[in-house]
C-alpha cells in the first residue's frame, strides 16, 4: 500500500546525545536522515492471567520495519508534545483503545541506536516504555486497527516471545533481550513468578523497623467544648489524609482503598496492607522510596467502553499503575513534564504568574491532557490533533480549586470547632485557616498559628515540601558540572571506555532524607553483572537546581572490583506543600522547661567557647510549645518527627521568625522502644540506670535551641561577608548537627553550673547521650546525624571520656567527659566561625568513621529487638541456605503482643513453618532490629470518633 500523502510532515524535538532538549525541531525526514536524536513512546499490553504481551504486525506501507511484529502500539512523539499524552493518544489510534493515563506505568526508558535501508534511515531514539496491565486479554475482534499503522494484532506468552528476540527471529523487529530491553521481560518475571512467602518475609523484615506502640495523651485541662471541637478536628484530619494520598500520586487513593478491602484475603495482603498504612504508598521511606508494591498488587478498573463492544465480554479490566521509582514531582505536576518544558513555560510567564507556578499552594497540569480527556470521552475513531506546544501547554491550579470538594468539608469543620472553641487564639487559628483553604491565602492563619496560646494545640494545613522533589536535589560537591568526573575517577574507571544507557532527561531518583552511596567494596555482587547504578548529573547547573539521571554503566572486566567511592546527595525541599495534621495537648511544665532555654540564648552565646569575636550580639530565641500528640494525619508518613518548625512562607519567616512544636510524648515511645534496648545492650550495667527520659528529652530540647546560637553569618579573614553554609559545603550540615548536640551537652552543663538547672541531670545525660551515638549511628554515616554522631563519639573516646570494657559494653568517664565536651563544642564552634573548610574535612576524615568500638557495638545490637508489651528473645536455625532454599528452625520462644501481627504458615520437606513478622532470624531477617521508629496508633483519637 503506498504512503498516504502528508500535507504538513511532523516536526520532532531535536535531542542532544544525552537526551537534553536543544531546543530545535526538525521534519521527521529530516531527522532520520541526519540521525538526529528524538524521542518515542513503546506502549506494552500485558495480559495478567495469560501471561501473554500483545504485538501488532506493522503495516507494509512503514518506512522502518513494514510487515514485522512490534511492539503493542508506539509513535514518536511530535515536537512540543508529551510523553504519557503521546501513549494514550498512540494506543487509540492504532488499536482504537481508550484508557486513562492511570493505566500506564513507565517502566524504562531506552535509547536505540540503529541504520537501516541502506544507511538512508537513521534511528537514534529515546523510547518511555510503558506497560498497560490487563486482567486477561482484549478480544481480537474488540480492536479498531489503522490501517495505515497495523495490519494484524496477535497475543504471545511474554517468554516465547523473549526466546524468539533471544534466536532473532526475522519476522520479529529485533530488540536485545540481553541488554537493556530485557527490562521488559525481567520485570515481568519478577512480579509474578516471586515466591509468596520470599515476598512475605521481605515484608516481614521491612516491618519489624518498626514498634507499633499506643500513643496516649492526658485529656485534663479540656472543656467538654474543647473535646466536642476534637472530634470535630479528628474528622478534619481524616479530610487531610486524602488529601496527602491524592498529593502523592494520582493513583494512590485507589491502590489505598483496594488494600484495605483485600487485607484478610491472604497473610500477604494483609503484610501489604500494614507495611502501606505505615509509608502512605507504594514506596518505602526507610529504603529510600524502593517500592514494596507494584502495579501488580494494584486495583483493578473496569472499562467496558475502552473498545469496540464485544458479545459476551464484560469489557477490559486493568491493574491501576503507579511506577517502581517515586515520581519526584508526586502529584503536583505532570507525571511526563521534564526541567526544559517547564522552564520555558516559565519564561513566557508575568511575575505574578511565575509566583502562583512556583509558589507553596498550587499544582502545574496539562491542557492537552485536559483536551485529549474531553476528546476521547467522545469515543470517536478519528485522528486527534497534535498541535500542544511550550510555553502553553501547562497551566496553574490553585489548591483551593484543585482539592475543593475536600477543602469545603475540612473548612466546615473547622468554622464548627472553632464556634465551640473558648481560647480566643484557637478560635483565630480555626477560622483564620478555614477561610484559608477557600481563599489560597494562608498568611494569616500562619500568623494565628505562631501566636496560638491554647491548651488544645493544633497545626493543620499545607506546610512541608519535601514531597515535590523534581528541581530539589542538590550537590555536596557543590559544582555539579564536574560531577560525571568526580564520580568516574572515585569509581576507578577513568581512562576507560564507558557506556551510559537507561534513563535518561530528566527522570530523578527520590531519595527522600538519606544520601546515597555509591555500590562500592570489592568484589562486585554477581547478580550486577558488572554494572553498577550510580547517580549522575549531566552537567547541568542552573538556580541551583540540578538534572538527575539513573545510568547504567558499564565496566571493563579488569575494573569489576570496585573501591568504595562515595557521592553525596541530599535532598531538599522543593516548592510545593503537602497537608498534615497534628493535634495535641499543652504540656505546661515541659513548655516553661524550655522557655528556659530560650530566655537564655543570648547568655549562652556570649559565653559559648570560642573566640568573643566571633560571638553574636543578636540572638532571637523561636517560640517552642511542648505538646502531647492525640493524633496525626496527612504528611506524617514512614519515620514519626519529634518536632516541627513553621511556618516555610519566607515573609513570615523574615519578619516574625519560625514557631517550633516539640511531640513530648513521641520522644517518650522513641525512648523506650528504641534508645532503652540500645542501653542495655550497649552501656555498661553499672550506668545503665542513668539512662532515662527526661536527660534525653532535655538534650533534645536543647539541641534545636542550639541551632540558633554559634556562627551562621560570618566574615572571612579577608573581610568578605559569608555564612557558614556557604563556606563549609556539603560538610555544613554533618558539622552543623554535631555542634547542636555537642554544644548542647555543654550548654546543659553550663546551666547546671549557673544552678538553673538541676545538678542531679549530669551523670544522666553524659550516659544518655552515649546511648544515643549509637541510635543514630547504625543507620549509617552518609546522613548528616550519624556523621555528626560517628565524629562526636570517636573525639570523646579517643580522649578518654568514653571507656569500651573488656564484656563489649561503654560507659562514661566522669572525670574527663566535662573538658572533652568543651574542647570538640570549641574546635568546631571555631571552624563554624572562621567558614574553614579545610579543618573541616580533616576532623571529619579522622573522625567521622565506624570504628571498632562501633561496629561491636553495631554487630551487638543485631541480637536485640524491642515490642510494645514485652521483650523477648528467639532462637532459630539457620532457615535461609545461601541459594535461597529454605531449612527449619530449631525452637521459638518468647511473649509479646503478637495478636497486633499476623503470622505466616508454610510448609518445607513436610514440616508445617509458622514465622512471626516480628520474630528475629538471622539470615531471614538479615538481621535482629531495635527498631528504626516507631509506627503510633491513635486510641484516644479512635474512640473519639467511634463515640461521634
Amino acid at each position: 500500500m503506498a504512503k498516504p500523502e502528508i500535507e504538513h510532515e511532523e516536526h520532532f524535538d531535536v535531542l542532544t546525545r544525552t537526551g537534553q532538549m536543544t531546543g530545535v525541531s526538525k521534519p521527521r525526514g529530516e531527522v532520520h536522515r541526519d540521525g538526529d536524536y528524538h524521542r518515542a513512546v513503546h506502549v506494552w499490553i500485558f495480559s495478567e492471567s495469560t501471561q501473554e504481551l500483545l504485538l501488532q504486525r506493522r503495516a507494509d506501507c512503514k518506512d522502518s520495519w513494514a510487515g514485522f511484529w512490534d511492539i503493542s502500539s508506539a509513535g514518536h512523539i511530535s515536537a512540543g508534545d508529551s510523553s504519557l499524552i503521546t501513549a494514550r493518544r498512540e494506543l487509540h489510534e492504532e488499536l482504537g483503545v481508550i484508557l486513562p493515563k492511570d493505566a500506564f506505568e513507565l517502566i524504562f526508558i531506552f535509547l536505540r541506536e540503529c541504520v537501516l535501508n541502506d544507511g538512508k534511515f537513521i534511528d537514534n531514539e529515546y523510547d518511555d516504555v510503558y506497560l498497560v496491565t490487563t486482567l486477561a486479554p482484549i478480544p481480537l475482534e474488540a480492536f479498531t486497527l489503522q490501517e495505515s499503522e497495523v495490519s494484524a494484532v496477535k497475543y504471545i506468552p511474554f517468554e516465547e516471545y523473549k526466546n524468539l528476540l533471544a534466536k532473532k527471529d526475522p519476522e520479529y523487529v529485533p530488540y536485545d533481550v540481553n541488554g537493556e530491553y530485557g527490562q521488559l521481560f525481567d520485570i515481568i518475571a519478577r512480579r509474578y513468578k516471586e515466591n509468596m512467602e520470599t515476598r512475605s518475609l521481605a515484608l516481614q523484615k521491612q516491618l519489624s523497623r518498626y514498634a507499633c506502640i499506643s500513643l496516649g495523651a492526658e485529656l485534663e485541662g479540656l472543656t467538654e467544648a474543647d473535646k466536642e471541637a476534637l472530634a470535630l478536628l479528628i474528622k478534619a484530619g481524616t479530610i487531610i489524609d486524602d488529601i496527602f494520598h491524592l498529593q502523592v500520586w494520582y493513583s494512590n487513593p485507589t491502590l489505598r482503598d483496594w488494600l484495605k478491602e483485600h487485607t484478610e484475603i491472604s497473610h500477604l495482603d494483609k503484610l501489604k496492607w500494614m507495611y502501606y498504612r505505615i509509608n502512605k504508598s507504594p514506596w518505602s521511606s526507610l529504603d529510600e522510596n524502593e517500592s514494596f508494591l507494584t502495579t501488580a498488587d494494584s486495583a483493578v478498573k473496569l472499562l467496558p467502553e475502552a473498545t469496540k463492544p464485544v458479545t459476551g465480554w464484560k469489557g477490559l479490566q486493568y491493574r491501576t499503575a503507579f511506577p517502581m521509582l517515586k515520581p519526584p514531582g508526586a502529584n503536583f505536576y505532570p507525571q511526563d513534564m521534564d526541567k526544559r518544558e517547564f522552564e520555558l513555560w516559565m519564561d513566557k510567564l508575568t511575575g505574578d504568574q511565575k509566583q502562583d507556578a512556583t509558589g507553596f499552594f498550587s499544582v502545574i497540569k496539562r491542557q492537552s491532557e485536559t483536551n485529549l480527556d474531553t476528546f476521547l470521552s467522545e469515543n470517536t475513531t478519528s485522528s486527534i490533533d497534535h498541535q500542544v506546544g511550550f510555553g502553553h501547554d501547562l497551566y496553574t491550579v490553585p489548591y483551593s480549586q484543585e482539592y475543593k470538594n475536600f477543602l469545603g468539608k475540612a473548612a466546615e469543620l473547622l468554622h464548627k470547632a472553632g464556634d465551640l472553641i473558648s481560647s480566643l487564639s484557637l478560635k483565630r487559628l480555626l477560622h483564620s485557616k478555614a477561610d484559608a483553604f477557600l481563599t489560597n491565602d494562608y498568611y494569616d492563619s500562619d500568623i494565628a498559628w505562631m501566636e496560638l496560646d491554647s491548651k488544645l494545640d493544633v497545626t493543620i494545613g499545607p506546610y512541608e515540601t519535601y514531597e515535590d522533589a523534581i528541581f530539589g536535589y542538590k550537590s555536596s560537591k557543590g559544582v555539579m558540572s564536574k560531577a560525571a568526573g568526580i564520580l568516574m575517577q572515585k569509581l576507578g574507571v577513568v581512562g576507560h571506555s564507558v557506556w551510559f544507557s537507561a534513563f535518561s532527561r530528566d527522570f530523578a531518583l527520590q531519595v527522600d532524607l538519606h544520601s546515597i552511596l555509591l555500590v562500592g567494596a570489592p568484589p562486585c555482587p554477581k547478580k550486577l553483572k558488572r554494572k553498577v547504578i550510580v547517580l549522575l548529573s549531566y552537567l547541568f547547573v542552573e538556580r541551583d537546581s540540578f538534572s538527575w539521571k539513573c545510568v547504567s554503566v558499564t565496566f571493563p572486566s579488569e575494573k569489576r572490583g570496585i573501591r568504595g567511592g562515595a557521592a553525596t546527595l541530599k535532598a531538599v525541599p522543593g516548592t510545593k506543600a503537602t497537608f498534615e495534621l497534628f493535634v495535641g495537648v499543652r504540656d505546661d511544665k515541659a513548655t516553661a522547661q524550655v522557655k528556659l532555654f530560650g530566655d537564655h540564648l543570648q547568655v549562652l552565646e556570649q559565653n559559648l567557647p570560642m573566640d568573643n569575636v566571633y560571638k553574636s550580639q543578636d540572638i532571637i530565641a523561636a517560640p517552642i510549645r511542648v505538646i502531647q500528640l492525640i493524633y496525626n494525619s496527612g504528611d506524617v508518613k514512614g519515620p514519626q518527627t519529634v518536632a516541627f518548625n513553621l511556618p516555610n512562607d519566607e515573609r513570615i519567616v523574615k519578619d516574625r521568625g519560625t514557631s517550633m512544636v516539640m511531640l513530648k510524648n513521641v520522644s517518650e515511645a522513641k525512648f523506650k522502644h528504641i534508645l532503652q534496648p540500645i542501653a542495655e545492650v550497649c552501656i555498661a550495667k553499672e550506668q545503665q540506670d542513668y539512662v532515662d527520659f527526661d536527660s534525653f528529652f532535655t538534650h533534645t530540647i536543647c539541641h534545636e535551641c542550639c541551632h540558633g546560637i554559634g556562627p551562621h553569618s560570618i566574615t572571612l579573614p579577608n573581610g568578605e561577608k559569608s555564612t557558614v553554609r556557604l563556606e563549609l559545603q556539603e560538610l555544613h550540615s554533618a558539622l552543623e548537627e554535631a555542634k547542636a548536640d555537642i554544644v548542647g551537652l555543654w550548654a546543659l552543663k553550663f546551666l547546671m553550673v549557673q544552678e538553673l538547672l538541676p545538678k542531679s541531670l549530669t551523670k544522666s545525660m553524659y550516659v544518655s547521650f552515649l546511648a544515643g551515638c549509637f541510635r543514630s549511628v547504625r543507620f549509617g554515616l552518609e546522613e548528616a546525624h550519624g556523621k555528626g554522631q560517628a565524629l562526636q563519639f570517636n573525639w570523646l573516646f579517643e580522649k578518654g571520656a568514653f571507656i569500651w570494657h573488656p564484656d563489649e559494653t561503654f560507659s562514661v568517664d566522669f572525670s574527663k567527659v566535662d573538658a572533652e565536651v568543651e574542647s570538640l563544642s570549641r574546635e568546631i564552634l571555631t571552624i563554624q566561625a572562621k567558614g574553614d573548610k579545610k579543618a573541616a574535612e580533616a576532623l571529619l576524615e579522622k573522625y567521622c568513621k565506624l570504628s571498632q568500638p562501633l561496629k561491636v557495638a553495631l554487630k551487638k545490637l543485631e541480637n536485640i529487638q524491642s515490642m510494645e508489651g514485652g521483650r523477648f528473645q528467639n532462637k532459630f536455625a539457620s532457615i535461609i541456605h545461601d541459594d535461597g532454599s529454605l531449612n527449619q528452625w530449631v525452637s521459638y520462644y518468647g511473649h509479646s503482643r503478637l495478636a497486633d501481627y499476623p503470622a505466616i504458615s508454610f510448609e518445607v520437606n513436610g514440616v508445617q513453618l509458622i514465622l512471626h513478622p516480628l520474630a528475629s532470624c538471622h539470615n531471614v531477617l538479615d538481621r535482629a532490629w531495635v527498631p528504626v521508629d516507631i509506627a503510633p496508633k491513635f486510641p484516644v483519637a479512635d474512640e473519639i470518633l467511634a463515640n461521634n
